[in-house]
């Protein structure tokens, strides 16, 4: 399934991974679309992997780990991603403690009762 770019698609949540982005953890949420015709089925990292296949799975670590290194002017030079946590899938659960978070942060910033240096 394929959707232009700016589109507000539901999901299903099924992990993230944590990167570093200047210094800062970036967290990469990993999402099924409800459309897709295995969405039923598939709930967690491990349940893509045995329905959509490992390969998917590592694709997708090995797609963050250079995305940002193929505009550079000399791509083959650039320093891939960095991961945390060993580039392991985090858990549904914990991916949901983070975008609340976020989504808390989000909030507060929205309201003026923090600034982009509060954690």
């Amino acid at each position: 399934i394929s959707y232009p770019m700016g589109s507000v698609v539901p999901v299903k949540v099924l992990g993230s991974l944590a990167m570093v982005d200047s210094g800062e953890t970036d967290w990469k949420v990993i999402a099924i679309s409800l459309e897709d015709p295995d969405s039923s089925r598939i709930n967690d990292i491990a349940s893509l992997k045995a329905i959509k296949g490992d390969a998917l799975v590592d694709r997708i670590v090995n797609w963050l780990r250079f995305y940002k290194t193929t505009d550079k002017k000399t791509p083959d030079e650039a320093s891939p991603n960095t991961f945390l946590k060993n580039a392991e899938y985090q858990s549904v659960t914990e991916t949901l403690k983070v975008i609340e978070h976020t989504n808390q942060r989000w909030s507060m910033l929205r309201a003026g009762a923090a600034d982009k240096t509060d954690k």
